[in-house]
């Protein structure tokens, strides 16, 4: 499993899987955050971080670490939106960057 190093953390950029319905559960809120665009960032530079929801009440999010459950639960959760982190998706932003070049010098050389 790649371990991305914290002095690159500020530069993480990993990809998400939506989930309607269902929340992360857990006995305490871990780290909220003020928008998507805020938890997105704080959960891509947490190794910990496994994903995030909107708690649609209060219009927060709140991050979650891993061996956080995701459940639905009738009733409750119909309205929650989560996203959970796809782990192998994480790299530094440059190398995104990198990468997105080389696609672009393949395309070219078809």
């Amino acid at each position: 499993l790649l371990q991305l190093s914290q002095s690159s953390a500020g530069n993480v950029r990993c990809k998400y899987k939506k989930v309607l319905g269902r929340a992360f559960t857990t006995p305490t809120n871990w780290i909220r955050a003020e928008d998507e665009d805020d938890a997105r960032k704080k959960c891509d530079e947490n190794d910990e971080c496994v994903g995030f929801h909107l708690y649609p009440i209060i219009n927060r999010y709140y991050l979650f670490k891993h061996g956080t459950e995701l459940v639905a639960e009738p009733g409750l959760t119909e309205d929650f939106q989560a996203w959970t982190k796809r782990m192998l998706t994480c790299e530094a932003a440059d190398q995104q960057e990198e990468d997105e070049e080389d696609e672009e010098d393949e395309d070219e050389g078809a």
